[in-house]
């Protein structure tokens, strides 16, 4: 009897399972994109010289020169889109890279593209900047290198986005990742996938009307 029992029971959910209709996953889309920050001054201190100095971050040559950790950017701008009735904000950070083999023979230009992902409450953060560090603390960082050619696929990228919310990552481990300072009414700000404080040694600035083109979505 308790094997019959078994045998049923078993038919019973094997009918069921595949009598279930076949959901897809939601799709992701971008609603909204700010406008693009693509200039700003980078300041740092040098310590072989003991003094501070500055490059505006389109100076490729000095990037290269100075800035062995690769801070620099070619623009920054912000897209918005919706998972599970909320709003999420994926910073996009774009760089222009040269690649060369280790005997220095030139491989030729890549697009680097940084991801930051943000909840909307994280992100609100940014309208109440002040003299006192304002850290937005990201969900999801996402690093790749393209092709110079090639433009950011927008699906690609929301299918790499949608994968790492429903793995639900970074939910024990999160990284500050922007930090942001007013002084003397222009925005200092350093953007790292990973940062525990304001850098103080080195750091970007722009006036508060160019930062502001981020805030700003159409």
């Amino acid at each position: 009897m308790k094997k019959i029992f078994i045998t049923i029971l078993f038919c019973f959910t094997y009918f069921l399972t595949f009598s279930q209709e076949k959901v897809n996953r939601e799709k992701l889309n971008f609603i909204s994109t700010s406008g693009e920050l693509n200039e700003a001054t980078y300041w740092f201190y040098y310590n072989p010289k003991g003094e501070w100095m500055s490059y505006i971050n389109k100076d490729i040559g000095l990037v290269r020169l100075f800035n062995e950790n690769n801070k620099d950017f070619k623009k920054i701008y912000v897209k918005t889109f919706i998972y599970k009735d909320s709003i999420f904000y994926a910073l996009i950070k774009e760089d222009i890279l040269e690649r060369k083999t280790p005997s220095g023979y030139n491989l030729g230009k890549v697009k680097n593209v940084q991801t930051f992902v943000y909840s909307e409450q994280e992100w609100n953060k940014i309208y109440n900047i002040n003299e006192k560090n304002t850290i937005l603390t990201h969900r999801i960082f996402l690093n790749d290198n393209i092709n110079y050619l090639d433009k950011i696929d927008d699906r690609k990228l929301l299918e790499e986005i949608h994968y790492y919310l429903i793995k639900d990552y970074g939910k024990f481990e999160r990284f500050q990742s922007f930090a942001i300072l007013k002084y003397n009414n222009k925005i200092r700000f350093v953007l790292e996938k990973c940062c525990s404080a304001f850098v103080k040694d080195s750091y970007f600035e722009t006036t508060e009307e160019n930062f502001n083109k981020l805030l700003n979505f159409k």
